[in-house]
Parts: C-alpha cells; sequence; structure tokens
C-alpha cells in the first residue's frame, strides 16, 4: 500500500504487522514512512525511533527521522540524526540537504550553505532546485 500511495491502508497492515513481531524494525520504519506522507510527524518520528531502538545501525532510518524532525522545527535533532548518518553511510546527499537547511533555520548560514552545496554537487534534485530558486538565493551568492 506505501507504494500505492495509500498510507491508511498500509498503516493498518504495518499496525498488524507489529502485532505479530513487535522487534520488526522494517515494520516501525515502513509505518513511520507511511506517516510521515500524511504529515503525522509526531507519529512517524516515534515510529522511526522504535526502529532505531531494535536496529541503531539503520543509518536510513536516522536520516529519515531527522526530515522529520527538521519538519517539526526541532533543527538541533535534525543535525544530531542527520550527524549520524553523515558519519556512517557515503551516498549522504539527501541527509546534507536535511542538515542544511537546518543549519540554515539556526542562523548558521556558512555551515548550512556548504552541506547544501554539497548535497547539490551529488546531484540531490531537490537541493539544486532550491538553490536556483529565490528562496535559496541566500546561499548561492554565499561567497566563500
Amino acid at each position: 500500500y506505501n507504494d500505492l500511495q495509500e498510507y491508511k491502508k498500509a498503516i493498518n497492515d504495518f499496525d498488524k504487522a507489529i502485532e505479530l513481531d513487535s522487534i520488526d524494525a522494517g515494520a516501525f520504519y515502513n509505518r513511520g514512512f507511511a506517516k510521515g506522507e500524511l504529515k503525522d510527524y509526531k507519529g512517524a518520528i516515534e515510529d522511526y525511533t522504535k526502529a532505531i531502538q531494535i536496529d541503531p545501525t539503520n543509518y536510513i532510518i536516522y536520516g529519515n527521522r531527522a526530515w522529520f524532525k527538521y519538519q517539526q522545527g526541532d533543527y538541533i535533532g535534525a543535525i544530531e540524526d542527520s550527524n549520524q548518518v553523515i558519519s556512517n553511510e557515503e551516498n549522504v546527499g539527501w541527509v546534507l540537504d536535511t542538515r542544511g537547511l537546518a543549519q540554515y533555520k539556526l542562523g548558521k548560514q556558512k555551515d548550512g550553505c556548504k552541506d547544501l552545496r554539497q548535497a547539490a554537487s551529488l546531484q540531490v534534485e531537490d537541493t539544486q532546485k532550491y538553490l536556483a530558486s529565490v528562496e535559496g538565493s541566500w546561499c548561492r551568492n554565499m561567497p566563500f
């Protein structure tokens, strides 16, 4: 159902899966994804946190949780989770994007811009579009 973007149905199925196996990190991860798509960021963060407790070495979960923390305005938490991914994974452009935006929100424009430029150089399309937009001009025009 997640692939079909029928997130409420997906959540119901993941609820059942979790009832059957309460230590299935994948079920929590996927239910968190569905909740996030429905803009239930708090619920998504809770599910990702449970998935991390079960499988703390799956750094993709940290990256997704970082994005939802960012969406909730928890910029410090978003940076902390992003750092977990960046220090342990190689292909992290999308996480650099999250960290860069969070740093910008905290007034750390130079650090944020470095992350966003690096994400763009790694072909993160959303970052490239952001930097080309009026909203992203603060970084695009920043000298280093």
